[in-house]
Order: C-alpha cells, then structure tokens, then sequence
C-alpha cells in the first residue's frame, strides 16, 4: 500500500531529525562542560 510507503518514509525522516538534534544536544553538552571546567579550574591553585 501507498500509505505503508509513505509511513516508512516520515519513520526515516524523524530517526533522520533525531540523531541530527541529539548530535547537536551531545557537541552543546560537550562544550558547556569544556567551558563550565575552563571557568571552575581558573581560581584553583
């Protein structure tokens, strides 16, 4: 069936969306740790 297509299709696109945003959610977390250690190193000794 058509619909079973088009189904499978949107399915493809949302995995598609899904590991672009937790991409861009992991490369945030990493760099608000790399700046939040860069700032909290700074008055150590």
């Amino acid at each position: 069936m058509v619909l079973d297509g088009v189904s499978t299709e949107i399915g493809n696109i949302e995995n598609r969306v899904d590991q672009a945003a937790a991409q861009c959610i992991t490369q945030l977390v990493q760099a608000t740790v790399a700046a939040w250690t860069k700032h909290v190193k700074k008055p150590e000794k």
